[in-house]
């Protein structure tokens, strides 16, 4: 009997261990992305769709699939990628569009935006922009600081003669001027960044900065198009960080602009710890799992992601865990309880033999 009790003891033993391990081991080590949700790229390609956005669209798409193993996945997105295409072809659309760039600067197009950059580039638009401040303030309403410091900043460059007119670093700079106007009045342009160009643009030195940055800016456009020099903008808090931000970037190649633009707010920190191929990787998941790999090694991040993401996972994790919390107690119980009768089964038995070898003196005392 006891070693049937202690038999039993060991089987729940084994089975409370078992299942611990089961819901714990494998299926918790799966935990630390239970508040990360995959990006479906087809949702996005949709959502950005229904909003109109149709050149996003297409450079979604693109930056999709660019990234590695996309190929079948990218399948879905093809309606999205036509349909706005068709959209985008349009002839009104194209009009307004350029309308837009060259009157507003706030074209989404790229011939709408180089329409603001060739008003841009002459002396008239600094100008423009500046009885523009004028005009409000005449109204009563607040100009825009960034605006008027970049205009400022303009005359005065070329009032102190620093690059001759129509040199390639006078373009240079007139182009990412234009291109931080633009980000600032189409929403792309980071508090950050934008509080240091006014800061800059007050002193000497800070302009000969701000002129180096312009000139980084405009070069990253020229490799990445101007969504390029947009995101690059984004994802820099100030002047100084522009450059080491534009070469992190260039690690991804023709993706580059797009990877700062769609790979979310971490991009440049998940760059710098995991490096390009594993933030490449990543981004197949969107841009909460980018933003994970600044926390997790991309070595045990990687594989996870690929496991959890394969038709079933989670429902299988999370139904594993569920049984495991149900069973783990119950088997904790029954071997608790398997181990008491076993103690009292050992305890009566040795009562037992002590009453036995107690009866035993006292029958040998008799004789």
């Amino acid at each position: 009997m006891i070693l049937r009790s202690a038999k039993l003891t060991v089987l729940s033993l084994t089975l409370f261990g078992l299942v611990s391990v089961l819901g714990e081991g494998l299926a918790g080590r799966f935990d630390y992305l239970s508040d990360l949700t995959m990006e479906n790229p087809a949702e996005k390609a949709a959502a950005l769709y229904n909003e109109g956005r149709w050149r996003d669209v297409q450079e979604y798409v693109a930056f999709y699939r660019a990234l590695p193993g996309t190929a079948s996945a990218a399948e879905a997105l093809k309606p999205f990628d036509e349909a706005a295409g068709e959209e985008r072809a349009k002839a009104v659309y194209q009009a307004r569009e350029f309308a837009k760039g060259f009157l507003t600067g706030e074209s989404e197009e790229l011939y709408g935006q180089a329409a603001g950059v060739a008003s841009d580039l002459m002396v008239v638009g600094d100008v423009r922009d500046l009885l523009r401040a004028g005009a409000a303030l005449a109204e009563g309403r607040e100009p825009d600081p960034l605006i008027t410091a970049l205009a400022a900043a303009g005359l005065a460059m070329t009032a102190a003669g620093w690059y001759a007119a129509g040199s390639p670093a006078a373009v240079s700079v007139k182009a990412g001027a234009s291109v931080l106007k633009t980000a600032k009045r189409t929403g792309r342009l980071s508090l950050a960044l934008e509080k240091d160009i006014i800061r800059l643009s007050k002193s000497t030195d800070g302009l000969r900065t701000l002129a180096e940055g312009l000139g980084t800016v405009a070069d990253f456009g020229r490799t990445s198009g101007p969504d390029g020099a947009f995101a690059l903008l984004a994802r820099a808090a100030k002047v100084s960080d522009l450059r080491r931000t534009a070469d992190i970037a260039r690690g991804f190649g023709k993706n580059a602009g797009r990877m700062l633009r769609w790979g979310g707010p971490d991009v440049v920190k998940a760059t710098e710890k995991a490096g390009a191929r594993a933030v490449s990787r990543a981004a197949v998941y969107g841009e909460r799992a980018v933003s994970r790999l600044t926390m997790v090694r991309a070595e045990r991040l990687l594989p996870d992601l690929a496991r959890l993401s394969k038709a079933g996972t989670r429902t299988m994790i999370r139904t594993v865990k569920r049984i495991s919390a149900v069973l783990a107690p119950l088997f904790f119980f029954l071997s608790a309880g398997f181990t008491a009768v076993t103690a009292s089964l050992g305890i009566v038995g040795l009562c037992r033999r002590v009453w036995r070898a107690v009866n035993s003196g006292k029958a040998k005392v008799s004789s």
